[in-house]
């Protein structure tokens, strides 16, 4: 018989993640985010999204630990490589199941999300800074900025 997860849901450091997660890309590049089918029988099959696109070249590692009634909790493990561009998508973590209805299709049962609330210097992301020397206005000034808008 295949029991579906009783539910599934996110985890940084062992701490249950509701709507967002947070992440200060000023002071750590990446971040491990647990997905959780918890109570299920049988393996699940786990599909990691970024706005809907199937996240490519990332690091996931399954696992699993036992519970009551011959149940497991089934875990992948996500490292989330930070990045200014995510910033505000919503990362997805869609758990597969033979046991799963179509009610729990229908109702997203099957998925955990949140939103990525990244921080980080606008400035060091969205502008390179150079500095142009002026030989020619050494008398009235020896160094100007240029702001050149990448991204």
């Amino acid at each position: 018989m295949f029991l579906p997860p009783a539910e599934v849901y996110l985890t940084i450091d062992d701490n249950r993640v509701t709507d967002s997660i947070e992440m200060n890309l000023e002071a750590t590049k990446t971040k491990s985010i647990k997905c959780i089918a918890a109570g299920a029988h049988f393996q699940p099959k786990f599909n990691w999204f970024l706005e809907n696109l199937t996240m490519k070249d990332v690091e996931i590692s399954d696992s699993k630990e036992n519970v009551e009634d011959g149940k497991v909790n089934f875990m992948s493990s996500l490292v989330y490589k930070g990045d200014h561009k995510d910033f505000n998508k919503t990362l997805k973590c869609e758990v597969e199941h033979k046991g799963h209805t179509d009610t729990h299709l229908e109702d997203e049962n099957n998925i955990a999300k949140a939103v990525l609330n990244l921080r980080f210097d606008m400035l060091q992301y969205f502008f390179k800074v150079e500095k142009i020397q002026e030989d020619s206005l050494d008398s009235i000034s020896s160094t100007s900025v240029k702001i050149q808008i990448i991204g």
